[in-house]
């Protein structure tokens, strides 16, 4: 199946939501009027979604009402400071919509014969990708504010315990080797955010030049864990003080830092993806709630950014959270069915193949109220197949899987045939396919659906860069 882009330059806001459209539901795309099945476009008005022009072209009509919605989400609102944060949103109404999309054309496409073809989201085709990444905001359970604080408003039997515990006793938070032990079980990879920034304000947070750290960051990345930046609480909107923060800590661990999220998620957009972009930086991931859980961009999925104010798409990438283990906690002391909420996204992630992301302190491992919870994940992940890596990782596979073209589709000399062109190799990619006529099944190709003889789903182990050609025979 191929679409046919938008080209024209006077709808630079279209072209981004074209591009999004292709990109996240895995649509091959043609910059080459003619040469496509679909013309995808932008309708003042509602019409039917699919309509067929002629035997060799049909439409995908996406409204004004459709387009405005994408664009808001996705542009993002500021969060000046954690209690000024856009209203929730709990559900993945931009994921939900573009699934509807997809199964509508699957379902055009089996009634009018039309060959299909598309990239899934994950590799292997797996329903869904799991990320946890942590930030590292505290080291010591008991650190100089709190003594500080304790000692000054003379409660001195609470600072004789802070104290003795503070520097007698084992440090409750400095747990990473455990947690790392966990993960080495559990064959899963995180990514880790660092405050490269000793103090904020009166705040003090800790100091990363030091030979415990740096043990630690070898440790994180020996074992295939991402170091990212959790850029300082007044950083967000000072572009030498992220650029500063950045190298120092690409300095220490000795390798590039390609992703960042700010404390306390203070953001201005698109400001901060600018600022960000020009430090050097690949991603930000702090499109997320402090107070609740959700969907603030409306997917789950990482999305390219876009200078709403300079009319610009960027190279800058978005990757939301959807869970964060505060909002989460609260939520069940409160009794506001939190637990319920989060059923009901991991529901609607799972339904659209989308990306489950879990923000989790680790500091919160050690603590008794959040015990359970985080034991709930893993108790519910023991039953699911699911894609997982750190961020970083995620994020090639995605931009890799989004530059894998179309250069041939023929169905006409008793096989379906195609011709992929990928910049890299990858692995494990699995492609979507509706065969206008039964397929042979064998190692590569297996049915999605044992009762549909027509829809199929094709695994490449290892398609090679360059261009590769795959003919499968019909029964």
């Amino acid at each position: 199946m191929l679409i046919e882009k938008l080209l024209d330059s006077a709808l630079i806001q279209h072209k981004y939501l074209c591009d999004y459209f292709i990109n996240t539901l895995g649509w091959f795309s043609s910059e080459t009027p003619g040469e496509a099945k679909f013309k995808l476009i932008f309708s003042e008005s509602y019409k039917k979604r699919i309509q067929r022009i002629s035997n060799d072209l049909s439409t995908i009509s996406i409204n004004d009402i459709t387009a405005r919605a994408f664009a808001q989400r996705l542009f993002c609102r500021d969060t000046p400071s954690p209690d000024q944060e856009p209203s929730p949103l709990h559900t993945a109404e931009l994921d939900l919509i573009l699934n509807d999309i997809q199964q509508e054309i699957m379902t055009f496409c089996q009634q009018h014969k039309i060959p299909f073809l598309s990239k899934m989201p994950w590799p292997l085709g797996h329903p869904f990708a799991l990320i946890i990444s942590h930030d590292i905001d505290l080291i010591r359970k008991y650190g100089p504010k709190i003594l500080a604080k304790e000692l000054f408003t003379a409660n001195f039997k609470r600072f004789t315990h802070s104290f003795t515990h503070s520097l007698f006793r084992d440090n409750l938070y400095w747990n990473f080797d455990d947690l790392l032990d966990f993960y080495d079980k559990q064959d899963i990879i995180s990514t880790f955010f660092v405050i490269a920034r000793r103090w904020e304000k009166l705040n003090y947070r800790y100091n990363i030049n030091t030979a415990k750290f740096r043990q630690l960051f070898e440790k994180i990345v020996k074992k295939n864990h991402e170091i990212g930046l959790h850029s300082s609480r007044f950083a967000f909107d000072h572009p030498k003080r992220i650029m500063r923060e950045k190298k120092k800590l690409e300095r220490i661990i000795g390798k590039e830092i390609t992703g960042v999220r700010q404390h306390y998620l203070r953001l201005q957009f698109p400001e901060a993806w600018r600022n960000f972009q020009n430090a050097g930086l690949h991603y930000d991931s702090s499109c997320g709630y402090n107070l609740t859980m959700g969907f603030r961009a409306g997917t789950s999925f990482p999305f390219r950014t876009f200078d709403a104010e300079n009319t610009k798409i960027l190279g800058f990438y978005e990757i939301p959270f959807t869970v964060m283990d505060y909002p989460w906690l609260e939520g069940q002391q409160y009794q506001s069915g939190s637990q319920l909420v989060f059923k009901d996204i991991v529901n609607q992630i799972e339904n659209c193949q989308g990306l489950l992301h879990l923000l989790w302190h680790p500091h919160n491992l050690v603590e008794a109220d959040f015990k359970p919870l985080w034991e709930s994940i893993f108790s519910w992940l023991d039953h699911k197949k699911y894609y997982n890596d750190s961020l970083e990782q995620m994020l090639k596979w995605w931009k890799n899987r989004a530059g894998i073209t179309l250069k041939h589709l023929r169905t006409d000399e008793g096989y379906f045939d195609f011709i992929l062109e990928s910049g890299y190799q990858i692995n494990n990619l699995c492609l979507q396919v509706i065969s206008p006529m039964p397929l042979v099944l064998g190692p590569q190709i297996a049915r999605i659906n044992p009762e549909n003889q027509f829809l199929y789903r094709v695994t490449i182990k290892h398609l090679k860069k360059g261009t590769e050609r795959f003919r499968f025979p019909f029964a």
